[in-house]
């Protein structure tokens, strides 16, 4: 489980412009990768 501080970092990444995934980069983006690592 995410404490609330590193939630409300991933949160802060996730709306960093230079954060938006690009397609076809990778088959997974980084936090559908996070979620998994996380559950």
């Amino acid at each position: 489980a995410l404490s609330s501080d590193e939630r409300d970092a991933l949160e802060k990444l996730r709306e960093s412009p230079n954060f938006k995934p690009q397609p076809g980069k990778n088959d997974k983006s980084f936090f559908e990768r996070m979620k998994e690592y996380f559950e």
